[in-house]
């Protein structure tokens, strides 16, 4: 008899014992690490909200109390690290004791620099957080670094999006598109949302008009083009905008670089409640264009605008707060920051015309140069002001806590209300200083 049966030799078991072993473990490695991941976006998640919740709380306790102490209403699950070097709360030119969870002998005239080190109870993660009060008719110009989470930016896509290789005059829903082929010569109209998922560059004559969000995964660099959207815009990359359009009518973000030239820029709901929100995560460049921003704004890094020497026709508006947390470079143009406005770093306003309608707050070096400057309520200096032939009226309150303060050159300063100097200021014999204490009458500093 022919024995034909054919099984597996003990080194065939051995090696297929080995590689399951081999899948299980990766198996059960890649498990553990998505779900530690998982745990981890999620504490992450909840020590930014709660961190806003302490930061808001803060704010409401600047400007509803006269106490001299306020206590930080902390969350379940997070503390404050207060040994902790980051952690650091500033008022004027002295720095305030903050101690079990108390920032001690607050001085209200002046803004108040808040930097807490915030981590939860096992000390896996922490969140470093800043923000700047300053007390104004219960008008609190206070943007915290966490408001990113606020801009409506997709990772991806979902499973509305359908994909279009090549763009008509007319598409419907939400739309997926590479940015390369469109059969339309005229302007592209989408009732829907669309999403870019790769470079989007035309010279000339790309006119697309959105019924709902704009979404650039890649670089948009666009020439003689409009770009109209209802809802809100992202720019995940750098974007470049000559002698073209652009209008957002909700929340706009850009991730990357953001150019614009001979240009116009609307962005926001007008009168939105909530505001609008617009945010500049690198550096801003406005050479010779004029912007509109409905709402809130916040630059994380350089700001520069470079309008016209010849006149003042490009114009820069903000129709609520600003916060300018990098140096900021203002020449040959108009600013109009509607609410109050913040600046963290060094500020340079030349040859340029100046309205902030509330309070304004100056971290460093502050230079007016052949400026006209008006603040609507108070202003805080907390380092070097330069007044070099301007106008510079403060319709309210000034103080001045750290640094020199010279007025030269022809310049004007008038402060409508009481002015307080760290070191007496610098008056060249062509200038004034006008300090009018609520009356109609200059008085000299004392």
């Amino acid at each position: 008899m022919t024995n034909n049966q054919k099984g597996l030799t003990l080194v065939e078991v051995l090696a297929g014992i080995v590689l399951l072993s081999i899948i299980t473990t990766l198996t059960t490695m890649i498990l553990i690490q998505i779900f530690k991941n998982d745990e981890t976006a999620t504490e992450e998640i909840s020590l930014k909200q709660n961190s806003n919740i302490i930061l808001s709380s803060l704010s409401e306790a600047f400007n509803k109390t006269d106490m001299k102490d306020i206590c930080i209403n902390t969350q379940p699950g997070i503390i404050i690290n207060e040994d902790n070097s980051n952690s650091v709360v500033t008022s004027g030119k002295s720095n305030n004791k903050l101690k079990n969870g108390c920032i001690m002998d607050i001085d209200r005239e002046k803004p108040l620099i808040v930097k807490l080190y915030i981590e939860n109870t096992a000390q896996t993660d922490h969140l470093v957080v800043e923000t700047t009060l300053v007390k104004s008719n219960q008008q609190t110009v206070m943007l915290t670094q966490d408001e990113a989470d606020k801009i409506p930016c997709i990772s991806k896509p979902d499973k509305s999006f359908k994909r279009v290789k090549e763009l008509t005059c007319q598409e419907n829903g939400n739309i997926l598109w590479n940015g390369q082929k469109t059969s339309c010569s005229g302007t592209i109209k989408i009732n829907g949302s669309i999403y870019v998922d790769d470079e989007l560059d035309y010279d000339k004559n790309f006119v697309l008009d959105v019924i709902g969000d704009m979404h650039f995964k890649k670089e948009v660099d666009l020439k003689k083009s409009k770009l109209t959207a209802t809802g809100s815009g992202c720019f995940k990359k750098e974007a470049d905008l000559e002698d073209s359009e652009v209008s957002f009518g909700g929340t706009t973000e850009f991730r990357d670089d953001f150019d614009l030239d001979n240009s116009e820029f609307t962005t926001g709901k007008p009168n939105a409640n909530p505001p609008s929100f617009t945010f500049f995560k690198k550096d801003v460049d406005i050479d010779k264009s004029s912007v509109i921003i409905n709402g809130d704004a916040i630059f994380v890094k350089e700001f520069d605008f470079d309008g016209d020497s010849n006149n003042k026709k490009y114009t820069f508006k903000i129709t609520n707060n600003a916060d300018f947390r990098d140096e900021m470079d203002f020449e040959d143009g108009t600013l109009t920051i509607d609410g109050g406005s913040t600046f963290k770093k060094e500020a340079d306003f030349d040859d340029s015309i100046i309205s902030i309608g509330k309070d304004a707050a100056f971290t460093k070096k502050a230079d007016f140069k052949n400026s006209n400057a008006t603040i609507g309520l108070n202003a805080y200096f907390n380092d070097e002001v330069d007044v070099d032939n301007s106008k510079l009226t403060i319709n309210q309150n000034l103080t001045s806590s750290k640094g020199d303060f010279e007025i030269k050159n022809s310049s004007v300063l008038t402060v409508g209300g009481s002015a307080t100097f760290a070191k007496s200021p610098q008056v060249s014999s062509s200038s004034t200083l006008c300090i009018k204490k609520g009356t109609n009458n200059c008085t000299s500093y004392k």
